[in-house]
């Protein structure tokens, strides 16, 4: 009985363990894919920006409208883009943080572009160029880039922090598993070999008792006095054949009946039964 549960115990533990390996081993890889989505979406707001510029300088060059429209798409996707960011990160104060100056210098290079696409339909390439500030473009992009691998930079480093943590959560569900699951067919091995032996061991206890019921049965059956048994509620279980002759009673018959239905006595001073 003990073995059968100690082996419920290890299966129950077993399941229990393997339950808390997946989840950890569910969430480590859920902040992996967080960390590689988080690295996409800030790709994709630094090339709506590019995008943006793109389609800033054709129109500089070429006034003409049609040029304009990587700028106009940039510009629809890039609010999203960074609210998408904000969202991602908002676990992460600094990140947060990042993200806002990041916001910020954005909106300061789309600005300056808008300024020099509106000088633009009004004034010749010339004199727009002579109007801005040179140089003020690029510098502004550049901060945007700088601030974009700054957070690339910490975002990497979470990445590749949480990748050792999955692979380390790896070994070790896998080594707990294979070690409990050997426990477990060893327990249950032993559990068998126990069970076995108990079995011989009532078997050959079962053998022992029916010839020690034979040698009884041969023994009673053999006294000269007539003999007979009963259980504890006096029923008839055994009779002799020196019983039989006094009663009238086969042992067959008997089995079963009452002691005073098969064998009546009877007190010879009062005649009354005992």
């Amino acid at each position: 009985m003990w073995g059968i549960a100690v082996v419920v115990v290890l299966l129950v533990a077993n399941t229990a363990l393997a339950i808390f390996n997946t989840m950890r081993l569910s969430a480590d890889g859920h902040s992996v894919a967080h960390s590689h989505e988080v690295l996409g979406a800030v790709d994709d707001v630094l090339l709506s920006v590019t995008e943006a510029e793109t389609g800033q300088r054709g129109f500089m060059i070429t006034a003409q409208e049609p040029f304009l429209a990587p700028y106009v798409q940039a510009r629809a996707k890039i609010d999203l883009q960074l609210a998408n960011l904000f969202v991602l990160v908002s676990d992460n104060a600094e990140q947060t943080a990042r993200i806002a100056e990041l916001r910020t210098r954005v909106e300061a290079r789309i600005a300056r572009m808008a300024q020099i696409i509106e000088l633009r339909r009004t004034l010749s390439l010339d004199e727009v160029t002579k109007r801005v500030e040179p140089g003020k473009g690029s510098e502004l992009m550049g901060s945007v880039r700088d601030l974009v691998t700054e957070i690339k930079h910490v975002e990497t480093d979470l990445l590749a922090q949480r990748e050792t943590t999955r692979a380390s959560m790896f070994r070790t569900a896998l080594v707990t598993g294979t070690l409990a699951g050997l426990a477990g067919l060893a327990l249950v091995i032993a559990l068998v070999m126990i069970l076995r032996r108990e079995l011989r061991n009532r078997a050959r206890a079962s053998n022992e008792i029916r010839a020690q019921r034979e040698l009884l049965h041969i023994t009673l059956a053999s006294i000269g006095d007539a003999v007979i048994s009963t259980d504890a509620e006096q029923r008839v279980t055994f009779m002799n054949k020196v019983a039989s002759q006094m009663t009238g009673w086969t042992e067959s018959d008997a089995r079963g009946h009452a002691l005073d239905e098969v064998f009546h006595i009877v007190d010879e001073d009062r005649r009354k039964p005992v």
